[in-house]
């Protein structure tokens, strides 16, 4: 698998390269729109995204760089109606394994992939994700993740890159910069100097309406945005650490490329998570959130007495 995964990245046409297409055949590989060599690989990774341990991460490895390939649209279009019939039609042990084998792949596929060819895919992606988690009730494991540690770790990553998906890809330009990060100069202070201690001044910006945006361009919000953030915060507060990691991880991927009203929403609604009347996992997803959220910068300096007060 993971041998195979590697040759798929050559950069020919694999209808040049299969030797199964013959002239007599090209109008019927043609009209399915790859080759037969491309759906033999497909449906032994389909085979193995059942099994458990390494073989199926290989195997999810090894389709999305095949459908990631500007020559297997199609396949990706053939793959996406797969794995919707074979998550409906598998039940028993087998379906407790494909749904994580599943959601690895998609993640995997929004990560390699380019965006203009994962923009058209990522709405319909994403109402079969908010399905998926939002059925808590259901008694069949193939159909709900509630009950599955690592399907829920996995569809965090999914939202969060459907998300990044459907944003544009830059950074905002509201973030909070330190002009001046040298460890020397901050050190160079004497602390029996008082009078020096104004020299050693941080000229980033004290207060988030002083930070103005930097790129000119306002682009709109997908309306999905609301709901894919909301999903992320309240999976901070999941019962297992690696899925609130992974849910901390994704608010603050996506608060980094919201406008900066958006974003300081994003903010209080993580230091919802410091409630008193909030479990303990809540309190840990929600200090993981604010920590995602400093690190890349999108806690603004104004915001620092209201989080150390908790």
């Amino acid at each position: 698998m993971l041998w195979l995964s590697i040759l798929v990245l050559m950069p020919f046409d694999l209808f040049i390269l299969d030797s199964s297409v013959t002239s007599d055949a090209s109008s019927q590989h043609a009209q399915r729109g790859f080759t037969p060599l491309a759906a033999r690989i497909m449906a032994l990774c389909q085979d193995y995204l059942k099994h458990p341990g390494a073989v199926r991460e290989m195997a999810a490895l090894l389709l999305a760089r095949l459908l990631t390939r500007p020559d297997m649209a199609a396949a990706l279009q053939d793959f996406l109606r797969w794995q919707q019939q074979a998550l409906a039609s598998t039940h028993g042990p087998a379906a407790v394994f494909l749904l994580p084998g599943v959601l690895q792949t998609l993640a995997l596929i929004f990560k390699l992939g380019r965006r203009e060819q994962l923009l058209p895919l990522a709405p319909k992606t994403w109402l079969q994700l908010a399905e998926l988690l939002g059925d808590e009730g259901s008694t069949t494991p193939n159909t709900s993740v509630s009950r599955n540690t690592l399907a829920r770790k996995l569809a965090m990553k999914l939202v969060q890159r459907v998300g990044l998906t459907l944003l544009p890809p830059q950074l905002a330009g509201w973030r909070y910069v330190r002009s001046a990060a040298d460890l020397g100069r901050n050190l160079g202070v004497r602390s029996d100097c008082p009078d020096q201690c104004s020299t050693a001044v941080d000229h980033a910006p004290a207060k988030a309406e002083d930070i103005s945006p930097q790129s000119p361009t306002v682009h709109e919000v997908p309306e999905q945005i609301e709901d894919l953030i909301g999903i992320l915060l309240a999976s901070c507060s999941d019962k297992d650490t690696v899925v609130r990691w992974s849910a901390a991880k994704g608010v603050a991927r996506l608060a980094g490329c919201l406008p900066l009203e958006l974003a300081e929403e994003v903010v209080d609604g993580a230091l919802g998570l410091l409630s008193p009347s909030e479990p303990d996992t809540s309190w840990h997803g929600g200090c993981l959130a604010i920590a995602e959220l400093a690190q890349r910068s999108i806690l603004s300096p104004d915001r620092l007495e209201s989080v150390t007060s908790l």
